[in-house]
């Protein structure tokens, strides 16, 4: 069966080593990345004597040196960023300039739930002499919803929320990785597709969280400035009980945090975040009173 390009690259990532694939994905554009997935998902299931031709070396290091080339980008460290140049600038650059903004104890904890590849490669690009404008960094921390103050204390608590966070904000979303790469972002190791507890909730069947956990991933789905003005109207008792929750939390699937905030609240996640935003007193006392079971 002979491939197209996007489906070839599809299969290469599929199969490659991690290292060769978060280096690869760094050089990836937006558009780059979505007609790969878009391929991905098109692919038939690869027979056993398909995958074995696909793992031979002269495949790997042909299509391994094509991609590089394919995918290079122009921009290198030094040189002032605007804002203009911003979607040229590799994903992780701009993951790696909102982590170099936390202090150094909560950076690592966060670079530490990542997988091993990811976290060196980010560690490459934080010690890498790039230089954003005042505008670009600016667009950067909006995008990112970066609240310095907020990420330091869920870094110390949770660290894999918020590296799930800057890699869904600034990457090319953790599922959507996953999904092409089967390779997990978080959990310092690889997964299978359906695999671990990111898959474990059944359709159809009980969510299997506690209130207080299902309560810290609505929290956790705001952007920081939201969640801090709810955390002014909980109690510190709940804020207490919440924050232990999100240091304990699993990682979480897209699927499953949609499902937990339209359990919770019956809402989507854009009319959560209005809702928040517009009615911050009421809805703090909607989720406490959620909490305690009434």
């Amino acid at each position: 069966m002979d491939f197209d390009w996007d489906e070839q690259t599809a299969i290469y990532l599929s199969l490659a080593p991690a290292e060769h694939v978060w280096r690869l994905l760094d050089r990836f554009s937006a558009e780059r990345f979505a007609r790969t997935l878009t391929a991905k998902r098109g692919l038939a299931r690869l027979s056993d004597e398909q995958i074995e031709h696909y793992r031979q070396a002269p495949f790997f290091d042909l299509h391994h040196r094509e991609i590089s080339t394919d995918s290079s980008r122009g921009l290198i460290p030094g040189a002032a960023i605007s804002t203009r140049q911003l979607p040229w600038i590799p994903p992780l650059v701009k993951v790696s300039d909102i982590l170099r903004q936390l202090s150094p104890p909560v950076r690592e904890r966060v670079l530490s739930a990542l997988q091993p590849q990811l976290a060196a490669l980010l560690r490459e690009r934080i010690r890498q002499n790039w230089k954003f404008t005042p505008e670009a960094r600016q667009q950067l921390i909006l995008r990112a919803r970066f609240d310095r103050e907020l990420f330091e204390c869920f870094g110390k608590r949770s660290p894999s929320a918020v590296a799930e966070w800057l890699i869904d904000r600034l990457f090319f979303g953790m599922g959507a990785v996953a999904s092409l790469c089967e390779i997990h972002p978080l959990l310092n190791r690889e997964a299978r597709k359906h695999s671990g507890l990111r898959h474990r909730l059944k359709k159809g069947g009980g969510c299997p969280l506690d209130r207080c956990q299902q309560l810290a991933i609505v929290l956790m789905s705001l952007p920081p400035e939201v969640s801090a003005q709810l955390f002014k109207v909980l109690t510190p008792e709940v804020v207490q009980q919440v924050t232990l929750s999100i240091s304990r939390l699993p990682p979480i699937s897209p699927e499953l945090r949609e499902r937990v905030i339209s359990e919770v609240t019956d809402l989507s996640l854009e009319d959560l975040e209005a809702t928040a935003r517009l009615e911050a007193e009421e809805f703090g006392q909607f989720l406490k009173r959620y909490l305690e079971g009434e």
